[in-house]
């Protein structure tokens, strides 16, 4: 088969998942899942290699063959789980009490008022732990005022046991709307964001050392027809300023090859708009500006963990960014009514599924752009419902 210049043959795609406390072995087995339903979607077959795992790197091979055309990928993931706390071995309350100060920090630094003016929708999604601890207490001082208004008392009624009941009903409530609503991750989700807006402090800054010199090992020992970068939620901030470093190590890392940065459901502002993040904005100028990277953003509108129609151009010098790849998705389009039905209403889901496996074939295709045979540009270009 004939070469063309808008079809690929060999892919090295390095990953940055996003903020998920699980181990590289899980993210493994989540792609071998959700390729079934790839592979079913899109009629391919694929061969997916074992995971190898060594002190520094995760990767693995995987095959892609369809109708007229192959894919070889090599897909390296650049897991940094062991920087989180696994809340599976912690209460609830531990959890939220934990999370509380860094969250409350943040307001302190005027951050939540800059989400506000660049998404409402991610503004309001900062806010939601206090909007839930609001509809508790509202909720417990209205069962209240019922109990007190109904309950015929003998004598001075017992406000202080009144109060008392009030406020374990308060706790009650909160915890079962919080368990409910995953009130918890959220928090957790804010401080590291929170956490690692300090570079130097921490596991952060030797992470980054870590991920660039596996960038720069990666990118100079793959001729490939493609090198693609994708950033997944809070894994943008990781992606960014690793490569950052990696080109600032290595200023001919990228001479004579061309690079695509994806950024899907991208949380990268939450850290560019805070004041003391003056090395991200650093860093995402310096890729931004970079002749050989294509900066490319898939967003959905109602999904509230990334921020959507709110580039990451809009934090830097706009004359020094080159043009940025933007194209919105609609979940309604991806995926069947009734699992739309069931994750419309759970964040969590909705920010999830940009990079599952679609119910529908569609211009984005998170598995597509890994394993298909065109660039990402041309495949966020193409007719949706056309063949591969």
């Amino acid at each position: 088969m004939n070469k063309s210049s808008n079809r690929v043959y060999d892919r090295l795609v390095l990953h940055f998942p996003g903020f998920e406390p699980v181990s590289s072995r899980i993210h493994y087995l989540k792609f071998v899942r959700e390729c079934g339903q790839f592979r079913k979607l899109w009629g391919v077959e694929q061969e997916i290699g074992p995971l190898i795992e060594t002190e520094s790197v995760s990767h693995w091979q995987t095959e892609t063959l369809g109708n007229g055309w192959s894919v070889s990928t090599r897909l390296v993931l650049m897991e940094w789980c062991s920087l989180l706390n696994h809340p599976d071995k912690q209460t609830f309350w531990s959890r939220v009490f934990f999370s509380a100060l860094p969250y409350f920090y943040q307001f302190a630094a005027l951050a939540p008022w800059r989400y506000f003016k660049a998404n409402w929708r991610y503004g309001l999604t900062f806010i939601y732990p206090i909007l839930t601890l609001l509809l508790a207490a509202a909720l417990s001082f209205s069962a209240m005022l019922v109990v007190w208004a109904t309950v015929q008392f003998q004598g001075n009624p017992p406000v202080i046991a009144f109060l008392l009941v009030g406020l374990v009903l308060l706790f009650v409530i909160f915890r079962f709307l919080g368990q409910r609503w995953a009130l918890p991750v959220l928090l957790e989700y804010f401080h590291h964001a929170y956490a690692i807006s300090f570079p130097d402090k921490g596991t952060f800054q030797s992470r980054l050392t870590v991920f660039s010199s596996i960038l720069n090992r990666e990118i100079e020992a793959h001729t490939t027809d493609e090198i693609t970068i994708t950033t997944y939620s809070m894994g943008s901030v990781y992606g960014v300023s690793s490569l950052a470093k990696a080109i600032r190590d290595n200023p001919d890392l990228l001479k004579g090859k061309r690079l695509y940065f994806t950024a899907i459901a991208s949380s990268l502002l939450h850290n560019a708009l805070m004041t003391r993040c003056q090395w991200l904005r650093d860093d995402i100028k310096l890729i931004l500006g970079h002749s050989n990277i294509q900066w490319i953003e898939i967003y959905a509108t109602n999904d509230p963990v990334c921020f959507s129609k709110c580039g990451s151009e809009s934090v830097i010098d706009n004359k020094s960014a080159n043009v940025v790849v933007s194209r919105r998705v609609r979940f309604s389009r991806m995926v069947e009514k009734k699992s739309y039905r069931l994750m419309r209403y759970n964040f969590f889901l909705l920010h999830q599924q940009m990079i599952m496996a679609n119910h529908y074939r569609y211009f984005y295709d998170f598995h597509l752009l890994l394993f298909g045979p065109r660039n990402v540009v041309d495949l966020l270009q193409r007719n949706p419902t056309s063949e591969i």
